[in-house]
């Protein structure tokens, strides 16, 4: 069957791109072979906003009495948080779901493969298109030495299933995941170390939005443990010894890894299509499209900043051809949230190299 736009991934990106393809007359199929909705959804940006949401609650209690309240101890059931969290994302993905069925553009479910430069499989089924969108979305990157076996040392997806709040945890890496995960667990109660081999937190942010990051987490009793590079994390029945360079052990009873996410590229016949791979992301000029002309990528198989608003600018990116004048946005989401957007933002600056001249941009920080 032929299509003039085939998009690879219903999460944001992949499928606001499908409904603006659509929108604009063309013939357009959405395939996806597991839930829509993306990371996102599923196991990122929704369930987690949950959780804090949860901790905000949690502190706004504890912070009633000084406004002449008198609230009873509060405390967390876990089940019927986690099963709060579990409702939450259900009922967004139907949501998601019923909203694609209504589109005018042809879903398929499945996996899809290159086989061609201008050909897709999806379980035997071949499609050729005039243009094809790659949004296959990301998955926690493994951190060499220290895997994670699930049950103690833990990525941020193995983190949503846990039926319980860990009592301690140590967090390797001061990322955005990271810091997003320390500050809604210390909010609930956890006892938290986060550990950055850089020597701030967050680097790819402005360093005063760091600082001030960290010196929420210090009234949080978040200790943060910079410059300190993780050699191992041996668990012991219920606890993990994370070993540090130069430095004593941390023991805590769960590791979450957070080194970031790479793009899940492998396995989509991206040689047969002609499309090129640089630091394992795929490769693409300032308007998204990849080394064949007629494949565009967009979210977070792309170097960029790996959010879902980032990957609805992008879709529009490819139907308006904007290039140039591009303006990055980020957050930063704990129990008192970060907002940045500009080109001149150090954040800015690193995700789009070469895309205009960025000189002139302004840049607010809050």
């Amino acid at each position: 069957m032929q299509y003039d736009v085939i998009v690879i991934g219903a999460g944001p990106g992949g499928a606001r791109a499908a409904a603006v393809a659509a929108a604009k007359g063309k013939k357009t199929a959405l395939i996806e072979k597991g839930d829509v909705g993306g990371t996102c959804l599923n196991v990122g940006c929704i369930p987690t906003k949950t959780l804090v949401h949860a901790a905000i609650l949690k502190r706004s209690f504890a912070e009633a009495t000084a406004y002449g309240m008198t609230v009873p101890d509060v405390s967390v059931d876990p089940a019927v948080l986690f099963q709060k969290k579990d409702a939450v994302v259900a009922t967004l993905r139907k949501g998601s779901e019923t909203s694609i069925e209504k589109q005018s553009y042809d879903f398929i479910r499945g996996e899809a493969v290159f086989t061609e430069e201008r050909e897709i499989a999806v379980a035997g089924e071949r499609y050729t298109f005039e243009y094809a969108i790659i949004a296959t979305g990301s998955q926690p990157r493994e951190l060499s030495g220290i895997p994670c076996d699930g049950k103690r040392v833990l990525n941020s997806t193995q983190l949503l299933s846990l039926n319980a709040l860990p009592r301690s945890i140590v967090i390797i890496g001061g990322g955005y995941i990271g810091c997003e995960w320390a500050s809604l667990l210390a909010g609930l109660g956890s006892t938290v170390t986060v550990v950055e081999m850089t020597d701030t937190l967050i680097p790819s942010v402005s360093r005063s939005v760091a600082a001030r990051l960290e010196a929420r987490f210090k009234k949080q009793g978040i200790t943060v443990m910079k410059k300190t590079k993780v050699m191992s994390a041996r668990a012991a029945g219920e606890l993990v010894t994370v070993n540090r360079e130069g430095g004593e052990p941390v023991t805590a009873e769960y590791v979450l890894v957070s080194v970031g996410r790479r793009a899940i590229l492998d396995g989509i016949g991206l040689d047969a299509a002609g499309v090129a791979v640089e630091k394992g992301f795929v490769k693409t000029d300032c308007y998204c499209m990849t080394t064949n002309e007629r494949i565009y990528a967009v979210g977070d198989v792309l170097n960029a900043p790996q959010l879902a608003h980032t990957a609805f600018h992008e879709a529009f990116i490819i139907r308006k051809r904007m290039g140039d004048q591009v303006i990055e946005t980020g957050f930063i989401w704990n129990d008192r949230q970060c907002y940045f957007y500009g080109s001149r933002n150090r954040f800015c600056r690193n995700s789009r190299p070469g895309c205009g001249d960025q000189r002139n941009a302004r840049a607010v920080r809050q």
